[in-house]
């Protein structure tokens, strides 16, 4: 797993690399998605859905940085794919990895949606990654669309956005290693 902790910090946004919480935040995510396959729950990270996650994804939706739906983050990140194909000066360092997109899900989908998630995530694996907040649908898109109002996935699609989300993960990831230790 070391191999993939080190691949996984290679890959997120050159801010959290630079801020040296690339490794904490890679060792935790990998930790957590091992877990919950062996757990029989979806292959993706899970974080219980902290006020300040909640808050980072209500200020994306005022930002406009954020996406609803799953079918509408497939749509957004293939025209994006589309673009980056006629754009030279994006294209991926010699097939390297940088994460640029988050797909944040609930907790309460069925077997078939989490399979949609992995298959969109393969898809666009050089940039997009998945996590998994504990909580429901109605309680996830509460916190970011105000009261009635669900949400099964919400994609992060714009890099401040998932650096903001990102670093609230490696904060939180260090406390709770720091808590956890003997």
């Amino acid at each position: 797993m070391t191999d993939e902790i080190e691949a996984l910090a290679a890959s997120w946004p050159r801010p959290l690399i630079a801020a040296g919480m690339a490794g904490d935040l890679s060792r935790w995510w990998c930790e957590s998605r091992e877990s919950a396959v062996s757990e029989s729950k979806p292959p993706f990270a899970r974080h219980p859905a902290t006020p300040a996650l909640r808050s980072a994804l209500f200020e994306a939706r005022r930002a406009r940085w954020l996406v609803r739906g799953l079918e509408e983050a497939a749509k957004a990140l293939a025209v994006q794919q589309e673009g980056l194909k006629h754009a030279p000066a994006t294209q991926v360092e010699a097939g390297r990895r940088r994460i640029s997109r988050l797909l944040v899900l609930s907790n309460d989908a069925s077997d078939r949606f989490y399979r949609e998630v992995e298959r969109l995530r393969r898809d666009h694996a050089v940039r997009l990654e998945a996590i998994v907040l504990d909580c429901g649908e109605v309680e996830l898109g509460e916190a970011i669309f105000g009261p009635g109002r669900a949400a099964r996935a919400v994609l992060l699609d714009h890099k401040e956005a998932v650096v903001r989300f990102l670093e609230i993960l490696a904060l939180g990831s260090r406390v709770g290693a720091a808590e956890h230790s003997p």
